[in-house]
């Protein structure tokens, strides 16, 4: 009897919390996912050798890996020479969070400490602080308005981050283990984090080396999250997949008027249509994991698995195999039977059975994720072996329907949420996915295979049946309603429009570079400001933004994310300047939006460096278009050269729309920073001298 074939396909995915100008992070959410999720969620599997499985990971999310990993190396790398030296760690280059995690307590301004009460319960309280008593013991004193010693600040910044390693971490030593670039097989083990938890649980004090401790660990954990995967892939047991780069929503990024197919009365936005972007994104995912896997990638979970027939273009032009969808998706296409099996889509229109050179699969989602829904402990629901068992009897009730023949193979493909879900599910779901994996792995129907594996071996494209045409639409609601529609969320569409037609005016990345993934060198600073430009604006056609914008979906922190878009639009426009290029800032991106009900705050931006008598002049442009309050004159000038750093008072630099900045005669790279009133970076820029 033919097996039962079960997918089941994690995705893990994070928008970019980087801000290009400051080359800091707005959020931790990319550093704790790493530590509670990402490595463990593959290592389990080690455990679990007859497991085959599809784990899609963001080139958004990896590329913000490897810029923890790079930053943190020089101080938490034990091969170097700065080695937990306080000078090599890189103080506002990476989250606020871990800043007041290396910074002493007595050290921490009022700023800090009202911080650390905002954002430091961060967590799911029932799963996450309530079942530590010394953190649910500080939790409920600031609820009460009670005010904290220095030692429980320090209490509770290990806390907060110990809530967000995996439990393997914080009870026994582990081995992490993975594959290097080379195809090498590399080794560490994570030691302190149990000690410094065990410590804690008895209800002991932490103190600063406690803290210090768990930034070494971390930067271990991330630095191996790549490798686990190469590792377990090169071995045949997980079949990486990737994602547009940035994880916009493709269909609307080439042509925004596509969400009509599904939503015809659907208020639209003026047309968003850049196909040229959509390829791009595509091709710069499918390159990305090239220079990270040392392959080209087969498979591809684009954005919330939107797609259309006006896309399969970018994935046949790309390489891409085959990809995944939603089962509205599929079953709102031409000629569909039912979700569990593969289809074959193409770019041309009509129906045929010939088998087409330009042929794709696709992947439905089958079922209904019950992973993701319908259990966990802190729901109130089913866990452990009980929840295990039943998702088990679930997949063994499915047959085929809708006229499918009965004879015909059952591949069913679960696509779940990676990492969010677990905090709902008793001990970060590890008793769950154990129980499930010796369950599948002892179970003779069903066989765990991977897209790869399937379409290669068992069905073939050319035993596919065709598809024709592909619906438009996602895994939500099987239309693009989530993104578009509503006005919030049509008014990030306008203002995405304004800034990609304001580059129009400069050249295309593609234009610039054959590299569409390395940085160029500062040698060249047009081009170098370019691609930065770009990628910024890639970044602002992510699709997380639109997500949080309407009443359809609630972060609890929409604020954020309405000013963290329009920020990263302004950041675009400041590299487009910087690379030489009149661009206009268009006051209506600074404009209210969403649940951010006030203005973008004023800004700067420096252009434009020459050398003058030994003076460094950068051009200046105060962006302020709505006259608000604005201290220049609490305004201060970083410039540093080397080990050489000067600060400046704004006022005494600028002179009639320049920075002068005097007395620059050694060669090298400056650096200058602009710091406003709050200590915070408002721009940044450098220069060669040669």
């Amino acid at each position: 009897m033919e097996p039962i074939y079960l997918n089941i396909l994690w995705h893990q995915h994070q928008p970019m919390y980087k801000d290009p100008i400051k080359d800091t992070y707005t959020a931790p959410w990319v550093r704790l996912h790493a530590t509670k999720d990402y490595y463990d969620m593959a290592a389990i599997l080690l455990n679990f050798p007859k497991i085959k499985l599809t784990i899609n990971l963001t080139p958004s999310l990896l590329i913000q890996i490897e810029d923890y990993v790079n930053k943190l190396k020089d101080y938490a790398d034990e091969k170097s020479p700065n080695y937990k030296k306080e000078s090599a760690f890189p103080r506002g280059k990476l989250d606020r969070a871990l800043d007041l995690l290396f910074k002493p307590v007595d050290q921490w301004t009022e700023d800090d400490k009202n911080f650390a009460k905002q954002r430091f319960f961060d967590a799911l309280p029932e799963s996450q602080i309530f079942k530590y008593p010394p953190y649910k013991k500080i939790f409920e004193k600031v609820k009460n308005g009670q005010s904290l010693t220095n030692q429980e600040y320090l209490n509770l910044k290990v806390w907060f981050h110990l809530a967000w390693f995996d439990p393997d971490f914080l009870t026994r030593e582990v081995e992490l283990i993975g594959e290097d670039e080379k195809g090498n097989v590399i080794k560490d083990k994570v030691t302190k984090i149990k000690d410094i938890y065990t410590k804690g649980i008895r209800g002991e004090n932490f103190n600063e080396e406690d803290a210090k401790n768990i930034i070494l660990e971390t930067y271990k954990i991330m630095k191996f999250i790549i490798p686990i995967h190469r590792y377990l892939q090169n071995k045949g047991q997980i079949e990486v997949t990737t994602t547009p780069f940035y994880h916009p929503i493709l269909p609307l990024i080439d042509n925004s008027d596509s969400a009509k197919e599904q939503s015809p009365n659907i208020p639209l936005p003026p047309k968003f249509q850049y196909p040229e972007d959509a390829d791009t994104q595509v091709k710069m995912a499918v390159e990305y994991y090239k220079k990270l896997f040392g392959k080209y990638p087969s498979g591809m979970w684009p954005g919330e698995g939107a797609v259309g027939e006006n896309i399969i273009k970018h994935f046949a032009k790309n390489g891409i195999k085959w990809f995944a969808t939603g089962h509205e998706v599929v079953l709102k296409s031409g000629h569909a039977g039912d979700v569990l099996q593969p289809y074959r889509v193409d770019v041309d229109s009509e129906f045929i059975d010939n088998l087409n050179n330009d042929a794709i699969t696709v992947i439905p989602r089958s079922i209904h994720d019950k992973i993701g829904w319908d259990y966990g402990l802190y729901r109130g629901k089913a866990d452990g072996y009980e929840a295990a068992k039943d998702f088990i009897n679930f997949i063994k009730s499915q047959k085929h329907y809708n006229g499918v023949p009965e004879n015909e193979p059952i591949y069913i493909t679960n696509t779940c949420d990676g990492e969010n879900v677990w905090t709902y599910y008793k001990d970060d779901g590890k008793d769950f996915l154990t129980a499930l994996y010796d369950l599948l792995q002892k179970d003779e129907k069903i066989k765990t295979m991977t897209p790869k594996e399937y379409i290669t071996t068992v069905k073939p494209i050319d035993k596919q049946w065709e598809l024709e045409p592909l619906a438009t639409g996602s895994w939500v609601y099987g239309d693009l309603t989530t993104w578009i529609g509503e006005e919030s969320e049509n008014k990030g569409w306008y203002l995405l429009n304004k800034l990609r037609q304001e580059f129009i005016k400069i050249p295309y990345i593609r234009d610039i570079t054959n590299n569409l993934i390395e940085e160029p060198s500062k040698e060249d600073r047009e081009k170098y400001y370019l691609f930065k430009a770009w990628q910024t604006l890639f970044a602002a056609e992510g699709s997380d933004w639109f997500w949080w914008y309407g009443t359809d979906w609630d972060s609890g922190n929409d604020k954020y994310f309405a000013r963290k878009h329009r920020e990263l639009m302004i950041n675009a426009l400041k590299m487009a300047l910087k690379a030489g290029y009149n661009v206009d800032f268009p006051k209506s991106i600074f404009e209210p939006l969403d649940q951010d009900n006030q203005p973008l705050e004023p800004t700067l931006v420096t252009y434009n460096p020459q050398i003058q008598n030994n003076n460094l002049l950068f051009d200046i442009k105060i962006l302020n278009p709505f006259s608000l309050p604005q201290k220049l004159e609490e305004y201060k000038i970083i410039v540093k050269n080397g080990e050489d750093i000067k600060e400046y008072k704004f006022s005494d630099l600028v002179k009639e729309n320049k920075i002068v900045i005097p007395n620059i005669n050694r060669k090298g790279e400056y650096n200058i920073e602009i710091i406003n009133e709050r200590n915070e970076i408002v721009d940044g820029d450098y220069f060669l001298l040669k």
